[in-house]
């Protein structure tokens, strides 16, 4: 997995992450990078976001989305906003969800050490160059997304 080869690369203790979008994408992200105990300390879908700095219970936090079709109603950490998520002190952001999240009138306010682009094109050109002088690593969408593109063709080639 991508992310958690770049994160052994750049960090030497506990990974901090913040996922922007829990589908099928954000969601599994979050649990696998919390197997691999990486810190999902925020999470949001389109209705808002949860954040504790303590790290989230992801195996409860899905049970929760499985019943209520959203994270925003979950009862263990604070209440934040899609934009306060995308800002949040952390180490690794990954914008899980739609495309152009962070754009020219955001990126300066990006915290993130690292942004795993798991959406597709989550990061505008104009974004993407105020990220790059500002020194945080991307991880582009066509590499940190790329096997469920191949798995959506292989459903599409079989008639799925």
């Amino acid at each position: 997995m991508i992310t958690r080869e770049i994160t052994k690369m750049l960090f030497d203790k506990t990974v901090t992450i913040a996922i922007q979008g829990f589908g099928n994408v954000g969601s599994v992200a979050a649990k696998v990078l919390s197997d691999f105990n990486f810190k999902i300390v925020a999470v949001s879908d389109y209705y808002g976001g949860v954040y504790s700095p303590d790290g989230l219970d992801v195996n409860h936090l899905i049970e929760h989305v499985e019943k209520e079709n959203t994270v925003s109603t979950y009862p263990k950490g604070d209440k934040i906003s899609n934009k306060e998520l995308l800002e949040l002190d952390v180490d690794l952001l990954i914008p899980a969800a739609v495309e152009s999240v962070i754009h020219s009138g955001n990126a300066d306010e990006i915290k993130a050490n690292v942004v795993v682009e798991a959406a597709n094109a989550p990061i505008t050109y104009e974004a993407d160059k105020v990220l790059n002088e500002r020194g945080i690593t991307i991880v582009p969408d066509i590499l940190a997304n790329a096997g469920g593109v191949v798995v959506s063709y292989f459903e599409w080639v079989q008639g799925l």
